[in-house]
């Protein structure tokens, strides 16, 4: 699914998602990332952080896991 891209002045910075392996996180993972943030993706399950970090990689973007 591709996403539309916001200018929301994340450029540049780092964004914290808690919870972002799933849901309502992964999705704002994937706006924030999309947007120029790094995203820092918050989980307590490795796999689900990493498929997230994954799937912004993949697409471009920044992003790392924090478990």
């Amino acid at each position: 699914m591709p996403l539309p891209s916001l200018d929301f002045g994340y450029a540049g910075k780092t964004a914290m998602v808690v919870g972002g392996g799933r849901g309502m996180g992964h999705i704002t993972s994937l706006y924030l990332a999309s947007a120029g943030a790094t995203v820092a993706v918050v989980d307590n399950m490795p796999d689900r952080a990493a498929a997230v970090v994954t799937e912004i990689t993949d697409g471009g973007g920044q992003a790392f896991s924090i478990v």
